[in-house]
């Protein structure tokens, strides 16, 4: 199942991700995904940005599962922060590390941007089964 940035667009389209941040697609492979996050306006006060991270998460795994595993939901996810500082710009990455006919594992990442680098502030890891 190959599936083409549009079809991730898609996901993109009707994820509650959009409601929080503006997203692109900044590398998409099979069972890899990168996006670019940035904060809308109406949530500028970056303190409460981390209660967004599971969203982040849940949109970023699934569309790294689809080429492995079709149309899928996380099933368990846990979240290790390593930073309480955010900015209002994103990279968030998220791999497949197994997977089989009905489930699979999975691997993110999100860092805030920060002048011309990243700074890793979270990573999760979870599994997902096919829906």
């Amino acid at each position: 199942m190959n599936h083409s940035f549009d079809s991730v667009n898609n996901i993109l389209t009707h994820h509650p991700l959009k409601a929080l941040f503006n997203t692109h697609i900044r590398d998409y492979d099979s069972g890899r995904v990168v996006l670019e996050l940035k904060t809308l306006d109406q949530f500028a006060d970056i303190r409460r940005l981390r209660g967004t991270f599971g969203c982040i998460v849940d949109c970023l795994a699934c569309i790294a599962g689809r080429d492995s595993i079709g149309d899928c939901s996380v099933s368990e996810y846990e979240i290790n922060f390593h930073s309480s500082s955010f900015s209002h710009e994103l990279v968030a990455s998220a791999s497949i590390e197994y997977s089989n006919t009905q489930c699979a594992t999975y691997s993110c990442s999100i860092y805030a941007k920060e002048d011309s680098q990243n700074r890793l502030i979270a990573e999760s890891q979870g599994t997902l089964f096919k829906n």
